[in-house]
């Protein structure tokens, strides 16, 4: 709290929120992509596990995979943000720290919290998925 104090006394109100426009760009696609890989994953391998039926085990795979692509979209917004909102940054706006970071640090900056994510992410979305499927069948067994 206190930093959150001194970066709004010192930088405005407004500093603690920039950056979170280059999110709501990469979170459209992103989602997209993260839905429709972990329903086509889901389907392809729950058929060629148990045909017809719906497997634990392929909604937790399903749900890595789509991680992992999520998150290779999330993560460098996540970064541009973070750069930007930090106490007395030196970027203006998202193109000045996207440039100023593809210049100084190399493409390879945008991912360099990729494994980090994952490693937080990846465990969740498995058992969350694994979770919200089995609760689904219990509860509506007809997706109705």
């Amino acid at each position: 709290m206190d930093a959150l104090r001194q970066i709004v006394q010192t930088e405005g109100v407004w500093r603690p929120i920039r950056g979170v426009n280059v999110l709501a760009v990469g979170a459209g696609p992103a989602h997209a992509l993260y839905f429709a890989c972990y329903e086509k994953i889901k389907f392809s391998l729950s058929d060629a596990i148990h045909p017809g039926t719906n497997s634990h085990f392929a909604n937790g795979v399903a749900g890595c995979m789509a991680t992992v692509l999520h998150d290779a979209i999330m993560n460098p917004a996540e970064v541009v943000k973070q750069r930007i909102q930090m106490f007395n940054s030196p970027y203006r706006g998202v193109l000045d720290c996207v440039g100023s970071l593809l210049r100084r640090e190399g493409p390879a900056a945008f991912y360099r919290s990729y494994t980090t994510q994952l490693t937080m992410n990846v465990p969740f979305q498995a058992l969350h998925f694994m979770t919200y499927e089995y609760l689904q069948e219990l509860l509506n067994p007809h997706r109705q």
